[in-house]
């Protein structure tokens, strides 16, 4: 221990004659940047020497130490600790008042959890002047030689209540914006009218009841940050979507085949995307649109493929309404991030511009990549679903955009004969399959009626499945 000091001393002592010989008045102002910088090296170098001494509750504490205006000096780390508790529990009992406009909410430090780091304070007090770099062991020496050493303990607050008082003042008092709302009459687009709200900025409030509660004596008042909230969908935004700029139709409704509970899946399907708004960058999964397939949310049982077989499930139908959608966003030229066909042709598209939906394994997803908003109109009239992409048409007169699909190859479905014994002898019913195909879908843009570029979006591949000619043998 000796040698350890006496390394921690040396650099003590330079310092000292260093100041000493340069006059005999009073040290003040701060040494070299230079001298401060070789003495912090040699405390780094020797730290790792450093004997630490085990806080003990009946040392003594040197003569002249604080805790702001408390004198806690000569006295035992016990007894100081006593006095530093109760000094902690006056100083956050004050009453702290948060003001959101005319509202106003108060709390204490105490309430916010309030809590002083003693352990840490006291443990420096007993260690004064013999840790720290030699330039804070001398300082610390000489204010106590002075009777001027202040201690400032580590203060925090528990930040869950904090975070919850700051949150309960926002709940309370927040007013949400109001977002426009845009619809197609049929005459026209028409814009409802958008109104700000009013937020509290919590973060910024709760650094300041925060510094507030460590820092200040007395109670006090202070002012909740609030900030103005802005409308998703303000007015002047959704004011500027004017042009149809892509649509799709399709007939759901078989007149040879009618199926009232997939009309009805078709239709419940089609409403929930109706008024869908993008702005500029956001994404949308159609599926998600949709809502889970309950008869809850209005769906019921009807035709769909399931692993290449047409089956009954709840919300069969809805494949009809992505794959109409899908091609009015190819005709709007919007992003399409995710897209699968179905596992057989479908009698409602040509194959490549069918988009099919499965729940947590097939969806329609796009993004509006355009720097404007976008509002997509979906209607059904009991025999057609029809979609349309609004927004504003930036692209040239003379430029035309189709799309072309390709066979590579089809193979027509065999037929098959089956006997169910279910039906009367002599009877018969025949049920259509569905050839195997591979398709490419091809992008073509004209310019003055001039093909330009030709751009190759997808190969979907159709399975097969076979015709059946059903004989009954009941």
């Amino acid at each position: 221990m000796r040698r350890i000091r006496r390394k921690i001393w040396l650099p003590l002592c330079l310092l000292a004659m260093l100041f000493t010989s340069c006059s005999q008045e009073p040290v003040s102002g701060e040494p070299p940047e230079e001298w401060v910088a070789w003495l912090d090296r040699e405390a780094e170098r020797s730290a790792g020497e450093e004997e630490t001494q085990a806080l003990e509750e009946s040392a003594v504490l040197a003569a002249g130490i604080y805790v702001d205006e408390l004198y806690i000096g000569e006295r035992t780390v016990a007894e100081a600790r006593a006095l530093l508790e109760e000094y902690q529990r006056e100083r956050g009992s004050m009453q702290l008042t948060v003001r959101w406009q005319e509202n106003t909410y108060s709390t204490t430090p105490n309430a916010l959890g309030l809590r002083w780091d003693l352990d840490g304070l006291l443990e420096r007090a007993v260690l004064l002047g013999e840790t720290g770099s030699p330039l804070r062991q001398y300082r610390d020496r000489q204010d106590l030689r002075n009777g001027t050493l202040k201690l400032e303990p580590d203060k925090s607050l528990d930040e869950e209540k904090l975070a919850e008082f700051v949150a309960s003042i926002a709940e309370e008092n927040d007013v949400d914006p109001k977002d426009a709302d845009i619809w197609f009459t049929g005459d026209g687009l028409k814009v409802t009218q958008s109104e700000t709200g009013l937020a509290t900025n919590q973060e910024e409030t709760a650094d300041l009841i925060r510094s507030t509660s460590l820092e200040a004596y007395g109670n006090v008042t202070l002012d909740a940050v609030i900030e103005v909230a802005q409308p998703h969908y303000p007015t002047e935004e959704l004011e500027r979507i004017q042009d149809n700029i892509g649509d799709g139709v399709t007939k759901y409704h078989r007149d040879n085949n009618p199926s009232e509970q997939r009309d009805t899946n078709v239709e419940v399907a089609t409403a929930y995307i109706d008024g869908l708004i993008l702005m500029p960058g956001e994404s949308v999964s159609i599926s998600e649109r949709m809502r889970d397939r309950t008869e809850e949310n209005g769906y019921r049982v009807g035709t769909q493929y399931i692993n290449g077989k047409k089956e009954d499930a709840i919300g069969g139908g809805i494949c009809q309404v992505s794959s109409t959608l899908y091609n009015a966003l190819l005709e709007a030229e919007l992003q399409v991030d995710e897209r699968y066909p179905h596992s057989m042709e479908v009698s409602y598209v040509e194959p490549g511009l069918d988009a099919a939906i499965s729940e947590g394994y097939k969806d329609l997803c796009f993004t509006n990549h355009y720097e404007f908003p976008i509002y997509i109109w979906g209607s059904t009239d009991g025999e057609y679903v029809s979609f349309i992409v609004f927004g504003i048409e930036t692209r040239p007169d003379n430029r035309e955009v189709s799309y072309e699909t390709v066979e590579l190859y089809r193979n027509e479905p065999e037929t098959v004969t089956v006997e169910d014994p279910t039906m009367p002898t002599g009877e018969s019913d025949y049920s259509y399959g569905a050839p195997e195909i591979e398709v490419e879908l091809w992008k073509i843009i004209r310019i003055d009626g001039q093909e330009t570029e030709r751009i190759k979006m997808h190969t979907d591949y159709y399975a097969p499945s076979p015709n059946r000619k059903i004989i009954g043998t009941g």
